[in-house]
């Protein structure tokens, strides 16, 4: 499993051990875990990967360079497109399984509704990056599968998502913020229901596209109702000036479980981040 030490890496790697797979978790820079392989997809070549890669029953490529800026970037085509394809093309060679990890905004950033059979629309390089990168994949292998993600949000959380950076700010006592009305709806993911996600696709052998999001659709204001609710009851959110965000609901697939309520993982989050603050 590429991507191991990343947000949603970390939580996948434990949701599969934790169910009885054997799981070789490759990273790059920081040491998570004691058999952790080191690659760096910036600069890697198909001989280098059939060298350092070993036997293996599927393949994971969570690994992704992320960055919503409208700006060239070389390195998001090098770790998201070129080095995914040629993992792809590893997977092939040795008849396994490859499950890839994209993003739902291929049908664009500030799509209102997007569902499978959305037109590909990719405005940002990032997204651009992606939809090359499954297209590849799509023609290399038989024997995948495309997640495209929602929002992923949870404790620590990568910051290009607000409510992480809310969650976060809340935990140490500062009030959530609205900007303008609130209204706008969302139908983020909790890491640890994205993991399962993963999980019940290695399991049961899905294939194909399938978009992943939270089941439970809400506006922006009630999930910082929630947020205020479940880390500091005596408080609601404030209001503040600013442009009003559109929404953008994410149609998830059928095939995978429903995921947990957006005050579970709230919950869940306040127990992992208790937990984190004794050690």
């Amino acid at each position: 499993m590429t991507g191991a030490t990343g947000f949603l890496g970390k939580a996948t790697y434990a949701c599969l051990t934790e169910t009885g797979h054997n799981v070789i978790p490759v990273g790059h820079g920081s040491m998570c875990y004691q058999d952790q392989m080191s690659l760096d997809l910036e600069d890697v070549t198909l001989d280098s990967l059939r060298g350092q890669l070993p036997s293996v029953d599927a393949m994971i490529h969570l690994a992704s360079k992320v960055d919503f800026g409208q700006r060239f970037n070389e390195t998001i085509y090098k770790v998201n497109t070129t080095a995914s394809i040629m993992l792809a093309q590893m997977a092939r060679e040795r008849g396994i399984k490859f499950i890839f990890s994209s993003t739902a905004i291929i049908a664009g950033s500030l799509a209102p509704h997007i569902s499978l059979s959305s037109i590909p629309s990719p405005d940002v390089p990032y997204a651009l990056s992606k939809w090359i990168a499954e297209r590849g994949i799509m023609s290399t292998l038989e024997d995948y599968a495309i997640l495209r993600f929602a929002g992923i949000f949870g404790l620590n959380g990568p910051s290009h998502l607000g409510l992480n950076n809310t969650i976060r700010s809340a935990l140490n006592g500062e009030i959530p913020q609205i900007k303008g009305s609130g209204k706008a709806k969302r139908n983020y993911i909790y890491v640890r229901d994205a993991a399962r996600a993963i999980q019940y696709c290695l399991d049961k052998d899905v294939k194909g596209v399938h978009l992943i999001a939270g089941t439970e659709v809400l506006s922006i204001k009630q999930m910082l109702e929630f947020v205020c609710r479940e880390y500091m009851p005596q408080k609601k959110p404030i209001f503040v000036g600013g442009a009003e965000a559109g929404d953008q609901l994410i149609e998830p697939s059928s095939l995978f479980p429903e995921t947990r309520t957006f005050l579970e993982s709230l919950h869940d989050i306040k127990q992992e981040y208790k937990k984190a603050c004794r050690h």
